[in-house]
């Protein structure tokens, strides 16, 4: 059978655990739900600034097409000799590490590019995973801002392995020359800063759970703590009037009974005061059953003694006539005699 001090206990720290749980569980999902938008927040942002990038270089790229093409217009240079110095420049201009720009026309063929062979036709051409990249290229440049397109291939020190890695490509088209631009590049860098990202908010979630988790482990331990010291001042009281009102090894009441000293005014105070005053009505009517039992006894006693002295002389009168018959009893056998 359980002790109402296990009862206690069970019935006010098992409310604490399970809340205690609630609370974790609630912030583990909360913490995910912000890891999760920090990581799409991340992702946006990571792809906005790609895209400014590649814009900002695409502008740049176009004006210096522009610029040939002017001198041509003004009847500076030739239009081969335009085309052949914007080509020149396309395949020198470089930006970030080693980001490159090429040049398909909108029939599909390769203008110039700074290691393909110029001159294919690329309109077929198809990437890994199975899609026409030049007719998207083509399809996003036909946008009066241009437009991206994604697709996936081997990278050179993949080839062979099936491994494939994003690619993502700005397209913008040159009418006065049926050109189209382009640049992009591997964007698997982006994925490995999202990655690391990633980690770093696992990390921090698990260090604030720890942190957590170490706090509530220490309220428990305080809790508890709390907890012995009130329920012994509880108990204490009544462990102590169980004590007075039990039997003692003998099967016997006590029939000496101290008063149980308890300094709360609580439930348990007005219980011990009860007892208390309980306790003396046993004192008194033990000292008052005390009290007529020795009257009693004295008074049997006085009783004996009167009839010891009323019995006495009877007792006398009784021998008397004894000695009497035992002395005529003689004479009488010596007068039947004669």
């Amino acid at each position: 059978m359980k002790s109402l001090k296990t009862k206690l206990l069970l019935s006010s720290l098992l409310p604490v655990i399970f809340m205690s749980a609630v609370m974790l569980i609630v912030l583990l999902l909360a913490n995910n739900a912000r890891a999760q938008a920090n990581q799409h927040d991340m992702k946006a942002m990571l792809y906005r600034d790609y895209n400014a990038q590649l814009e900002t270089a695409m502008n740049l790229a176009l004006d210096s097409v522009a610029f040939f093409y002017q001198e041509y217009s003004q009847n500076r240079i030739s239009e081969p000799a335009a085309q052949e110095m914007a080509k020149q420049a396309i395949k020198e201009m470089r930006y970030g590490t080693d980001n490159y720009f090429w040049i398909d026309d909108t029939d599909g063929n390769l203008v110039v590019h700074p290691y393909l062979t110029e001159g294919q036709n690329r309109i077929t051409d198809e990437s890994d995973e199975g899609s026409r990249i030049l007719q998207n290229i083509l399809t996003a440049a036909s946008n009066p801002n241009g437009g991206f397109t994604e697709f996936e291939r081997e990278r050179p020190e993949d080839a062979g392995t099936g491994k494939l890695s994003s690619i993502r490509i700005f397209s913008k088209s040159f009418p006065s020359w049926k050109w189209v631009v382009s640049t992009g590049n591997y964007i698997d860098s982006l994925e490995q800063s999202l990655a690391e990202k990633s980690v770093i908010e696992q990390e921090y979630t698990i260090r604030n759970l720890t942190i957590v988790a170490v706090c509530a482990g220490i309220a428990l331990l305080i809790y508890l703590l709390l907890f012995l010291s009130i329920s012994k001042k509880i108990l204490k009281p009544v462990n102590t009037m169980i004590l007075s009102l039990t039997e003692n090894e003998n099967g016997h009441f006590p029939l000496e009974v101290e008063s149980i000293t308890v300094a709360s005014k609580d439930e348990i105070g007005r219980l011990t005061a009860a007892v208390n005053a309980f306790l003396q009505k046993i004192k008194e009517a033990i000292a008052e059953a005390n009290s007529d039992s020795e009257l009693m006894a004295q008074t049997a006693k006085n009783i004996n003694g009167m009839i010891d002295l009323l019995s006495e002389p009877s007792m006398q009168a009784d021998s008397a006539a004894k000695e009497t018959a035992a002395a005529e009893a003689p004479a009488e056998t010596a007068a039947s005699t004669v």
